[in-house]
């Protein structure tokens, strides 16, 4: 193999970076669009978890509102009760 001018050797250099840098930009885009769609699975998640924790908050409310109405019956039982043993 004959020695190449230093410009034909610029040349083959800069082939040679190209295709280097060509590479990592792909390998970079491939990331992105990982990334890209991890993100969007996530937001899913989350979007459904927060469905579920209105649900469970609205749960509490109506289980608290009948704890209320439970303990209201029961003291006025017992009042009553009180009351017809004078």
């Amino acid at each position: 193999m004959k020695p190449c001018s230093s410009e034909v050797c610029h040349v083959r250099f800069s082939l040679i970076q190209l295709t280097e840098e060509k590479t990592e930009n792909e390998e970079m885009q491939r990331q992105a669009l990982n990334m890209k769609k991890k993100t969007s699975r996530v937001q899913s998640e989350m979007e459904d978890l927060k469905l579920l924790l209105e649900e469970e908050q609205s749960r509490n409310a109506e289980l608290e509102k009948k704890q209320r109405r439970w303990e209201d019956f029961t003291v006025s039982c017992h009042l009553t009760k009180y009351m017809y043993k004078f």
